[in-house]
C-alpha cells in the first residue's frame, strides 16, 4: 500500500472515532441529558440511607432560590411507583416531615425503607430537574431493648421546670338525620390553646414530688363569643404527685387547674409489650369549665416508640363516664347528663420517668332538653312558647290578637315551609315520619334515641311518654310499610341524645427541636 493510501485510511478512522464524541458533547451542551437536569437541585438533608424518626426537617437547594419552588414526594420502598405528595416549598426549600402521623389509629409511614424525590420548578411551573434519595424510617423501639420488662415510674428532680403545650377542641358530631338540631344548638364548637409550666418544688421520700402548675398563656375561642384569655392566668396550683402517677391537689379550696391533675395510675412491677391492667384515671369530659373526673380505666401497652429522642411506652387507655357535665349552648352554660366513652394515648419515657405526650378523645351522648335550652332556630318565628308569642306582639302591635289559634298554627307551618330549606326537604319526602317541636323537625330514622314528654299527635289528642326513651323505628318503605299511622308529632318538651366530641392534647415541650 502506498503512503498516500495509508494516510487517507488513518484520516477516515480518526473521523469515525471523533464523530460520536462530538455528538455526545453537543447533546450535553443543549441540556438534553438527565445529568444536566439533576444538577439544578441538590439535597441538603437527609443524607443517603439515613435513619429518621419523629418530625424531621428535609431540605434542598437550587439555583435562583427566590424563583420558583421545590416539590417533595415520598414513596414507601425503593421504587417511585405510587408517590405521595408531601409539600411544595419556596425558599429556603425546607419541610418538617412528621413520620409519626396517624390516621384512624394507624401510622401513615410505618417503619421501613422509603424514597424521597425532590423536583425543582421555575416560577412558570417548568421543571428544572429532580433528585431522589433512599432513607429509613424507624419510630418503633425494638422490644428486645426492655429485656424481661421495664418499670414505669415517674421521676422528679427538685427545681426542675417544664413547659407544656395544650390544645383542645370540641364540637357537635351531628348525622344528617339530626342536622336540624344545629339551628337550635349551634355547632357548640370551641378551641383552647394554652401553655402552662410545671415546677418541682421538692421530692418526697417515696419518690414522688410536690409540683406547682401555673398557666402562663392561653386563648379560648368559641362560636358564641369573642376570643378571651384563659381564666386564672398566672395563678399557681400546688399538687402532690406520686411515683405511680396519682395526682392530688394540695389546696383545692384555692381553686383547681384540671390540666395539671390528669393522670393514670401505673402498674406495679416490670411490664412488657401487650401488658394489660386496670386502674383509675383522671379525665376531663369537657375542657370549657376545666372540671376533671376520676373513673376506672383499662390500659394496654400497645407499642414501644421513639418520641423526642426518648424511648417511650405507648399506653392506650379506655374509660367511660356517666353523669353531669357543663356544656355551653348558644352562649349559656347548661348542666346536662352525658354518657361518655373515652380513649387516651399516653407516651411515657421510662428512662427519664416523664409523660411526654397525652392525647385523648371523649365521645359524648348529651341528653339535652330543647325546652330548657329555650332557643329558637335562627331566622324563624315559631310557636315554641308564650315568650315567643309575646315577642311577636311587641314587634307588631297591630297584629290581630283575636285570630283563631288554629289559623295561627297554620300560618306558622306555612312560614316554616317558606323559611326553612332543610325542613322543606324533610316535609316533602315521601313517607316522612318525624317529631316536631314548634318549627324544629327531627327526622324519623334508624338509631335515633329520643326522650319526649307531652307528645301531641294530630287528630288523636295528647300522649304522655313521661321521659321514657323512645327508639325510632325504621322509616317505612314499599317493601316494609308502616304499621298504622305514624304522622309527624309536636312535643312541648323534647330531650334529644346529641353526639358531642372533645379532643385534648398535652405535650411536654422539649428544649430543642427533635429529629
Amino acid at each position: 500500500m502506498s503512503p498516500a493510501s495509508v494516510s487517507g485510511s488513518v484520516s477516515k478512522l480518526r473521523c469515525r472515532m471523533l464523530l460520536p464524541a462530538m455528538l455526545i458533547a453537543i447533546a450535553s451542551v443543549c441540556g438534553g441529558g438527565t445529568r444536566a437536569q439533576t444538577q439544578e437541585i441538590a439535597i441538603v438533608s437527609p443524607q443517603e440511607n439515613d435513619t429518621v424518626r419523629g418530625t424531621y426537617t428535609i431540605a434542598a437547594t437550587k439555583p435562583n432560590p427566590d424563583e420558583g419552588w421545590v416539590s417533595i414526594v415520598v414513596t414507601r420502598g425503593p421504587n417511585i411507583k405510587e408517590p405521595q405528595f408531601l409539600a411544595a416549598v419556596v425558599s429556603p426549600h425546607q419541610y418538617r416531615w412528621n413520620t409519626r402521623v396517624r390516621r384512624q389509629g394507624k401510622r401513615l409511614y410505618p417503619d421501613g425503607e422509603y424514597t424521597l424525590q425532590f423536583s425543582a420548578h421555575k416560577a412558570t411551573g417548568e421543571p428544572l430537574g429532580k433528585q431522589t434519595i433512599p432513607l429509613q424510617v424507624q419510630n418503633d423501639v425494638d422490644p428486645s431493648e426492655i429485656g424481661d420488662g421495664v418499670e414505669l415510674r415517674h421521676q422528679f428532680s427538685a427545681n426542675e421546670r417544664s413547659p407544656y403545650d395544650v390544645q383542645c377542641d370540641s364540637s357537635l358530631q351531628l348525622s344528617e338525620q339530626l342536622r336540624p338540631l344545629e339551628a337550635a344548638l349551634g355547632s357548640m364548637r370551641s378551641h383552647l390553646k394554652l401553655v402552662f409550666t410545671q415546677a418541682t418544688m421538692s421530692v418526697t421520700e417515696e419518690g414522688g414530688g410536690i409540683l406547682r402548675n401555673t398557666p402562663r398563656e392561653g386563648i379560648y375561642e368559641a362560636e358564641w363569643e369573642a376570643p378571651r384569655l384563659f381564666p386564672g392566668l398566672g395563678r399557681t396550683h400546688t399538687v402532690s404527685a406520686k411515683a405511680n402517677g396519682l395526682v392530688l391537689p394540695m389546696r383545692p379550696e384555692l381553686g383547681r387547674f384540671g390540666f395539671g391533675e390528669l393522670y393514670i395510675v401505673l402498674p406495679s412491677g416490670p411490664v412488657k409489650l401487650g401488658h394489660r391492667w386496670t386502674s383509675e384515671a383522671a379525665v376531663m369530659p369537657e375542657f370549657g369549665y376545666v372540671q376533671r373526673q376520676v373513673c376506672p380505666a383499662q390500659h394496654i401497652i400497645e407499642g414501644l416508640e421513639w418520641l423526642h429522642g426518648q424511648k417511650c411506652a405507648r399506653i392506650r387507655s379506655t374509660y367511660a363516664y356517666t353523669g353531669p357535665v357543663i356544656v355551653v349552648i348558644q352562649g349559656v352554660g347548661h348542666n346536662v347528663q352525658t354518657t361518655m366513652q373515652g380513649e387516651r394515648t399516653t407516651y411515657f419515657a421510662w428512662e427519664t420517668g416523664q409523660v411526654l405526650l397525652m392525647e385523648e378523645t371523649n365521645r359524648h351522648k348529651l341528653m339535652i332538653d330543647l325546652a330548657q335550652v329555650g332557643q329558637r332556630p335562627a331566622g324563624r318565628r315559631g310557636d315554641e312558647d308564650e315568650d315567643d308569642e309575646d315577642e311577636d306582639e311587641d314587634e307588631d302591635e297591630d297584629e290581630d290578637e283575636d285570630e283563631d289559634e288554629d289559623e295561627d298554627e297554620d300560618e306558622d307551618e306555612d312560614e316554616d315551609e317558606d323559611d326553612n330549606d332543610r325542613g322543606r326537604r324533610y316535609y316533602r319526602r315521601p313517607g316522612f315520619r318525624g317529631i316536631r317541636r314548634g318549627a324544629l323537625t327531627i327526622p324519623w330514622g334508624e338509631g335515633a334515641t329520643i326522650l319526649a314528654s307531652n307528645i301531641v299527635v294530630p287528630d288523636t289528642g295528647t300522649v304522655f311518654f313521661a321521659q321514657r326513651p323512645m327508639v325510632m323505628p325504621p322509616r317505612p318503605t314499599a317493601a316494609a310499610p308502616a304499621r298504622g299511622a305514624l304522622p309527624a308529632v309536636a312535643a312541648d318538651s323534647l330531650v334529644v341524645e346529641v353526639p358531642y366530641n372533645v379532643h385534648i392534647r398535652i405535650e411536654r415541650r422539649q428544649p430543642s427541636p427533635a429529629t
